[in-house]
């Protein structure tokens, strides 16, 4: 079952072609989407949220909910963040969590110890009105990550205006519910560490797919970075140059490398293994631009 997936989906503003012909498939797991400015991330995702109706096409939640006739429905199990969200500007911060918690039969006692994580309750006593952008971002956030009843989340820019510290407890809390959950999909302009849990990544460019691979076709067409540790470090430099890898970097007692084959040996190690995105992304579109 796909949780989320678009077939031959089209969206125009008046003459501008948002989305074209875009065909995806998304099932469990989390979901990163890449891509400049007005590639057509976010208007994908208010697509899929029930927000706005595809000029062509035909998107589906769950495999049977059609978002913009069924959004009384996908919302009691979907959270969604854009970053165009907007709080009234004259309620307190502490009172619209309590709306939002009552609507969504969330516990308040998930409220406060995820607000408190995020420093929210120092200041949710005040109005919207007086709040920092920063402060609004993460009063946005906590109506998501306090919830315990989604199957799915979608969050639009997650990261932006958000502090170093603030961005790790976001990301431990995603990665929690990753247990739980049938799908999170994210947008973002930052690379933060959670795209090392991804089950597929997309890259979206003037509102088509340029890129779109599940973890495992990333992991067996793709250079995969290693994160090794051991206390015999030359003897594992040796089998890594006598394997012909030559892209190696040691920091303290971790040794990085990147290769393209499966090395069998290396299960004898403590190693980690991921995808470098970044790479996947910077790649992609220069291929692009020398098109």
């Amino acid at each position: 079952m796909s949780v989320l997936e678009a077939i031959n989906l089209w969206k125009f503003f008046g003459a501008t072609e948002a989305l074209v012909d875009i065909s995806i498939k998304l099932n469990r797991g989390l979901h990163l989407l890449l891509g400049p400015n007005g590639s057509g991330k976010t208007t994908l995702l208010k697509i899929w949220s029930g927000l706005l109706k595809p000029s062509r096409g035909k998107a589906y939640v769950m495999d049977k909910y059609i978002p913009w006739r069924d959004r009384h429905l996908i919302m009691k199990f979907m959270s969604v963040v854009f970053e165009d969200n907007a709080i009234p500007p004259w309620i307190s911060g502490k009172d619209f969590l309590r709306f939002y918690a009552y609507q969504k039969n969330i516990k308040w006692s998930s409220v406060v110890e995820i607000a408190e994580k995020l420093g929210v309750t120092s200041y949710w006593d005040r109005s919207v009105a007086g709040y920092s952008s920063g402060m609004k971002k993460k009063k946005l956030l906590l109506t998501v990550l306090s919830s315990e009843n989604d199957e799915i989340i979608i969050l639009d820019e997650p990261y932006t205006l958000l502090d170093k510290e603030s961005i790790n407890i976001v990301n431990e809390i995603l990665e929690e519910k990753l247990k739980n959950v049938e799908a999170i999909v994210i947008t973002s302009h930052v690379l933060t560490g959670i795209e090392k849990k991804i089950n597929s990544l997309t890259i979206l460019f003037n509102g088509k797919i340029l890129f779109h691979k599940n973890i495992n076709e990333l992991y067996r067409e793709g250079e995969i970075t290693y994160v090794c540790e051991t206390n015999d470090q030359l003897g594992f430099l040796e089998k890594l140059y006598s394997e012909g890898i030559r892209y190696i970097e040691v920091k303290n007692n971790k040794i990085f490398f990147k290769t393209r084959r499966q090395l069998e040996w290396i299960k004898e190690y403590k190693c980690k293994s991921f995808i470098d995105v970044r790479e996947i992304y910077e790649k992609t579109l220069l291929e692009l631009s020398r098109e």
